[in-house]
């Protein structure tokens, strides 16, 4: 065998070495294959694998961080709200993250929103009505990433106005209204 296949198989064994380390770490191969889906984003697969990891192991804090990921990627905002709590719970290592997620959604509903109104302005009334409705889904999302959100709370307010849906406006102008002293909230909900 050459010097150079040794050194090849000694160096890719060193990789594959440090790779599962790094992946198992004191994680179950549950909590490893959960944490390899979301990486992939297959956020399905990731959710199924890390709750059976993080009943093995309750204390990790990256696991539940994906697993709130995953779960509001899925549609699951309750869950994922919960998962991100008990993370933040466990340690603030994962703090910046979740306010990075919630920036991403909250910007990913203002573009939906914005395209909402540009549709709006062409005449195209069944174009706006989609966007909105992804708007409202992402501003609900970033809702769930940080309940206590008057950003998020009055931008769902505004996209059931846009939509036509007074009473839901309503709903949720009461509620920001009730979590905030500000008088633009009022004026919302006089007129």
């Amino acid at each position: 065998m050459s010097l150079n296949l040794k050194f090849g198989l000694m160096f890719f064994s060193m990789i594959l070495l440090t790779t599962s380390f790094y992946f198992s770490g004191c994680s179950s191969a549950e909590s490893t294959t959960g944490k390899l889906a979301f990486q992939q984003q297959d956020y399905a697969k990731a959710e199924t694998e890390l709750k059976k990891g993080l009943a093995i192991d309750p204390n990790d804090d990256e696991g539940w961080y994906m697993l709130g990921y995953s779960q509001i990627e899925l549609g699951k905002a309750e869950e994922g709200q919960k998962s991100f709590q008990k993370s933040k719970s466990i340690s603030p290592n994962y703090g910046d993250r979740i306010a990075q997620y919630w920036v991403e959604k909250f910007n990913q509903g203002a573009r939906e929103f914005k395209n909402g109104i540009d549709s709006e302005n062409k005449k195209d009334k069944a174009g706006a009505k989609s966007y909105y409705e992804n708007a409202l889904k992402s501003f609900q999302a970033s809702n769930a990433i940080i309940p206590d959100s008057l950003k998020s709370l009055s931008a769902i307010g505004e996209t059931y106005l846009a939509l036509g849906m007074q009473d839901k406006a309503l709903e949720v102008f009461n509620t920001l209204a009730s979590k905030s002293n500000s008088e633009e909230s009022a004026r919302k909900l006089q007129g």
